[in-house]
């Protein structure tokens, strides 16, 4: 299913995933302070995890704009 979409339509999604990655890189930042204030193992793992988690729904999202809203 490749419709075109109208340039309006791109250009209000890309905005529309910019502040979700805006968003989602301020949680990064507290994700990653908080690893750092933990002490416990697991719990340094379980931030680890999460914040891999974050990379990648980044990147999905990053590449998402690129291929659907030409940038």
């Amino acid at each position: 299913m490749n419709t075109r979409i109208p340039r309006p339509d791109k250009d209000r999604m890309r905005a529309q995933l910019e502040e979700v990655l805006r968003q989602q890189k301020a949680w990064m930042e507290k994700i990653e302070a908080f690893q750092m204030e933990t002490k416990a193992p697991d719990y340094q793992a379980f931030w680890a995890d999460l914040n891999n988690s974050y990379v990648e729904l980044n990147n999905k999202i990053s590449r998402y704009m690129v291929r659907k809203c030409n940038r």
